[in-house]
């Protein structure tokens, strides 16, 4: 598929795609939190044909980066940063082994899929480093790729890949912690503490696997909201003119609560049902005034969520964030396609990750699944 016929697709495509792909970032976050009824689609200052070219180019660059083992990474955590870059793909339309992208889209499945890189416990975050961050985004692709295979052999290859890569995250969670972090995860597979960064990505991997037909108890999803509790805060009980309460949400106890981990945690009280709670309320209120600057920390990061939670919450937060989201990513965007890292905390990540949370980003709500 040329480049050109590719930019002009893009619409169709996402439409298509976002139906599926993500089942944690739309179709299972459709609990709307809302201040009215309106499920209309945003109205975008940003034209969506700016921004469906910018998804395009940010693909070329992905491509380009890809090595000759089918790896879509530059700066380490190999099998979790393909993976992140093959759900980008997704969402912008990309199907495996189909035209050009895609058949560079199979070779990074192919490479997440290498012997070796998932253990016997079904863990994928020892073979790149990436520990549970990664494991939490890989399990999330295979989910979401999985359902779009057809080949009965592919099908079985990812599902005996994603059903030990999910038990894992189950039997994480219930390592025996201290009160204030059960419900959580963090680092490593076998840690006694918690923290929302890594939890977040579990929850995406639960939900989307859950709606794959992966066996996972709703159980699960309330213990986590017990801890998600734990990290929230109310910034302004009181309420503005129309009563309407403000809270924040922290990446742990004892650390200030943040714009990133304030968009993490409505997206993971999204994930887990509770997307009309008090809390979820008052995080999308305070999200509604605050307005992120480019050099927000984990800028990349902060906006992927901000702009699935917002979307997901409907009427005027869903309209604030579609206008916020392509104001502030666009301009980043490099004459090659790429996003850079705007703070030394995401640099260490690489280049194609903040690209890949871009497109995630920027598909975020641009166009309505039918």
């Amino acid at each position: 598929m040329e480049h050109d016929t590719v930019t002009e697709s893009l619409g169709a495509d996402r439409r298509a795609w976002l139906a599926g792909v993500g089942a944690a970032m739309m179709s299972s976050w459709d609990a709307r939190i809302g201040l009215g009824d309106d499920d209309s689609v945003p109205v975008i200052a940003t034209a969506t044909s700016d921004i469906d070219a910018a998804v395009s180019r940010g693909i070329d660059f992905l491509i380009k980066a890809q090595r000759p083992n089918g790896a879509i990474a530059d700066r380490g955590f190999d099998i979790a940063i393909s993976s992140l870059v093959i759900i980008a793909m997704a969402a912008a339309g990309s199907r495996p082994n189909q035209a050009q992208r895609g058949l560079a889209m199979q070779m990074a499945i192919d490479f997440v899929l290498s012997d070796g890189h998932q253990d016997e416990q079904g863990y994928f975050g020892k073979a790149d480093g990436s520990r549970m961050y990664g494991h939490g985004i890989t399990t999330w692709m295979l989910s979401e790729i999985l359902k779009s295979k057809t080949e009965s052999q592919q099908e079985k290859i990812l599902r005996d890949a994603l059903i030990p890569a999910t038990d894992l995250i189950l039997a994480a969670q219930e390592i025996a912690k201290a009160e204030n972090e059960m419900g959580g995860w963090h680092y490593t597979p076998d840690q006694q503490t918690s923290d929302l960064s890594v939890s977040v990505w579990q929850l995406i991997a639960l939900r989307s696997a859950k709606d794959n037909g992966v066996d996972i108890t709703g159980q699960v999803f309330e213990k986590a909201l017990v801890y998600l509790r734990s990290l929230f805060t109310f910034v302004d009980q009181a309420g503005d003119a129309q009563g309407n309460e403000s809270g924040m949400f922290r990446y742990r106890l004892g650390i200030a609560p943040t714009f990133s981990m304030t968009a993490a945690g409505l997206s993971a009280m999204q994930l887990c049902g509770s997307s009309d709670g008090p809390m979820a309320k008052a995080a999308s209120n305070w999200l509604l005034k605050y307005h992120p600057e480019k050099n927000e920390r984990f800028l990349y990061y902060g906006l992927f969520h901000y702009a699935h939670g917002m979307h997901n919450a409907g009427g005027p937060f869903s309209q604030r964030a579609a206008k916020i989201v392509p104001d502030l990513l666009l301009d980043l965007q490099r004459d090659d396609g790429a996003w850079l890292p705007t703070g030394s905390e995401e640099r260490n990540y690489g280049t194609v990750y903040c690209t890949a949370l871009t497109i995630l980003g920027l598909t975020a709500g641009t166009e309505k699944p039918e």
